[in-house]
């Protein structure tokens, strides 16, 4: 009996995985950096799901009288699993099948590869993006000199996410920072920083989630700095932040709806995440998209105010799954 899904995982360029604590199972969960994080919600639901590991030293051959009946790319990260992704774009074309989150458009969602493919959508902003091997620090600003790039400057090791190993670099010469981050000889993005306060003084991150043709709000976190991460949320951002998510799809989805249907037809992908800023002049500010975000992962107690948004987002990514016909390559092609 033929496969129903097939779903294409990654192992990582470095061989190495993260292992959290998995409620569900109670006991660890292995995941490959660089992933879409979704396999271990859905393969438990979606019947006839098989796994193939992809990467280096891991090669994948479909016999062509068992063949799956489609691909499901779980890969997320050029930057972090290229082999990975050669290998699922090979099999995508060779194969001809149905495949969710074509591997040949994921190959091109790089940070830079994003900046260039969005950039020119009305209503959104993208910060200028490039991409640069330094040897020395003098070189990182010698690349944005040549790239007319505006200070400050992010700088981050490609394939970092989540805030690990990126610094602000405020004026053309200034290294000190990066001493705070393993650079040295490897592959960095240097990206013109926004400052998105708001009026308030305080800094608001949304994290949206692209199913098929859906829009969802994940999460909304604030702090005074531009920094954000998770543990910056208290009492009062938390009531705030349900705020947003209840008042989400009267209030804020038909106003982005246009700009990110515009940003699904160029990257071309089926599900994705979003992070952003959503500006008082009604401009979305890109921080970064890409497939391989955290957001069907709820690691706080429920009840709270994630529980719905999250269902809701896997609600729609199963039927989605279920739907082929509904995919960006419904037929092979991306």
């Amino acid at each position: 009996m033929a496969t129903d899904y097939l779903f294409l995982n990654g192992i990582p360029d470095d061989r190495r995985v993260l292992c959290l604590y998995s409620r569900r199972t109670q006991g660890p969960a292995y995941i490959p950096t660089g992933t879409a994080s979704f396999l271990s919600e859905v393969a438990p639901v979606l019947p006839g799901c098989e796994v193939a590991l992809l990467g280096p030293d891991f090669h994948v051959r479909l016999h062509p009288e068992r063949l799956p009946r489609t691909l499901v790319n779980h890969i997320g990260d050029q930057d972090r699993c290229s082999a990975a992704l050669r290998g699922a774009a090979a099999l995508h074309k060779a194969s001809g099948l149905p495949c969710f989150n074509p591997p040949a458009n994921v190959q091109r969602a790089t940070r830079d590869g994003v900046a260039s493919l969005l950039a020119g959508i009305d209503g959104l902003q993208v910060p200028r993006t490039i991409r640069v091997t330094p040897r020395h620090p003098r070189e990182l600003h010698a690349a944005a000199a040549a790239a007319d790039l505006c200070y400050p400057l992010i700088a981050r090791i490609a394939g970092d996410h989540g805030g690990l190993s990126m610094v602000k670099l405020d004026v053309p010469g200034d290294s000190e920072p990066l001493h705070a981050i393993p650079w040295g000889g490897r592959e960095m993005y240097l990206t013109e920083f926004v400052d998105y306060a708001d009026a308030d003084g305080l800094h608001r991150k949304v994290r949206l989630a692209v199913v098929g043709d859906g829009l969802f709000a994940r999460h909304r976190v604030r702090a005074p700095h531009w920094l954000l991460h998770a543990a910056d949320r208290d009492h009062e951002s938390l009531e705030e932040e349900a705020e947003f998510l209840d008042g989400f799809d009267a209030r804020w989805r038909p106003r982005l709806e246009p700009v990110v249907h515009a940003v699904r037809q160029r990257l071309g992908l089926d599900y994705f995440g979003i992070d952003c800023s959503l500006r008082p002049d009604g401009t979305v500010l890109l921080f970064e998209a890409n497939p391989c975000m955290q957001i069907l992962r709820n690691t706080s107690p429920s009840p709270n105010i994630w529980d719905r948004p999250i269902s809701r987002i896997l609600d729609s990514l199963l039927r989605l799954l279920q739907n082929p016909a509904r995919w960006v390559a419904p037929g092979g092609q991306s």
